[in-house]
């Protein structure tokens, strides 16, 4: 391998995954692309994590590894970014493993000097029990369905998984912009990602799956918000709404909010939001509804069609439209498959593709 091939940081922060965590270096180390500094930020580990460390930095001096007490993932990846020499960053999940061509294959996007970000597919590994509407969504969420240069823009950054470990960033966008994860512990990842959104012109998407998304037991997506404690993560997720657009109200990028953010943050909303009762929906639209109506009024929200079906009360027939496939469609797996593309609603019946043009499903809109 040549010596000008630009260094990839590879960043995975380390917690009590000792049954995992030799599969992931492994995956790391024998990577195609061998210009790498892997670090690894062992966050205070209760399980052998330190020991597998410290045997793995023997094995291979591009590792280094960071002890430290338990401070949460947040603060672990924070770390690994502030001690990062490499021109890309790559995030790896301890618990995750990467396909030997993953960092090969997604840097060749960057030949292209407008592309800001790579993005890929990632194949997902079920280790839980797991209901097939969840997996449905996982798989949808986590697959890449484009390939090429892209513009970035409201549409696309709304169809994006929150995930950070499926992109490869430019080192440079980070540290010009102070870009970091938050000390929520939850939507950490989307909080990340909108961030560095924000700054990007172009993104590269690869249509291949280049990692493997591990839906293991006790982790925090089980544990978490979406499925079992909905609850908590629309909680968490509407402070994340009011702390991004207290950011964009303070920079004043009111107009970039509401066209590259605003979006990929309500459509997370509409999806945590079906896994409440009705009661608890009820509360979290009057108390969404009493936050749009004090947005800022120097800048025009009236465009904006989410906005204006949650303040109109229309909330709940707007919603249902917007995502059959939540619902309805894994109610009837094996019959029909529901996809919203942009304005069709396409129906897979008994192996019969149907597309209907719905106009009034076409409410995106770009920058």
């Amino acid at each position: 391998m040549s010596n000008n091939q630009p260094k990839v940081s590879v960043i995975i922060p380390v917690y009590n995954v000792e049954q995992y965590l030799r599969k992931c270096l492994d995956s790391v180390i024998n990577q195609t692309y061998k210009n790498l500094e892997i670090i690894c930020i062992n966050d205070g580990s209760l399980d052998n994590c330190g020991a597998i460390l410290d045997e793995y930095v023997q094995k291979d001096s591009r590792i280094i590894v960071i002890h430290q007490k338990n401070a949460g993932v947040s603060d672990a990846r924070n770390k690994g970014l502030r001690n990062a020499q490499g021109e890309y960053i790559l995030f790896v999940d301890p618990d995750d493993w990467c396909e030997t061509d993953l960092i090969e294959t997604a840097i060749e996007g960057f030949k292209d000097d407008e592309i800001d970000l790579v993005y890929w597919g990632s194949n997902i590994i079920v280790e839980r029990e797991i209901s097939d509407e969840e997996f449905y969504i996982h798989q949808r969420a986590n697959s890449c369905y484009r390939n090429g240069k892209y513009p970035t823009t409201g549409q696309l950054v709304e169809t994006l998984t929150g995930r950070v470990s499926n992109k490869l960033f430019k080192a440079e966008i980070l540290k010009n912009y102070n870009i970091k994860f938050p000390s929520c512990k939850c939507f950490e990842d989307l909080f990340f990602n909108l961030s560095y959104y924000k700054h990007t012109r172009y993104i590269y998407f690869i249509r291949k799956n280049l990692d493997n998304y591990l839906l293991r037991k006790n982790s925090a997506v089980a544990t978490m918000a979406s499925y079992n404690n909905s609850n908590s993560a629309i909680e968490n997720l509407f402070n994340l709404f009011k702390e991004i657009y207290a950011e964009f109200r303070q920079n004043e990028n009111l107009e970039l909010f509401d066209k590259l953010i605003f979006r990929s943050l309500f459509q997370r909303f509409m999806f945590n939001i079906s896994f409440l009762n009705k009661e608890q929906q009820d509360h979290y639209i009057t108390e969404l509804r009493t936050f749009l109506a004090a947005l800022d009024k120097s800048y025009d929200w009236s465009q904006n069609e989410d906005i204006q079906n949650i303040l109109n009360g229309e909330f709940y027939k707007y919603y249902h439209l917007q995502i059959p496939y939540y619902s309805i469609g894994n109610k009837l797996a094996g019959i029909f498959l529901y996809k919203n593309e942009r304005s069709r609603l396409v129906i897979y019946l008994l192996g019969i593709k149907l597309s209907l043009r719905l106009k009034f499903l076409d409410w995106r809109k770009e920058i």
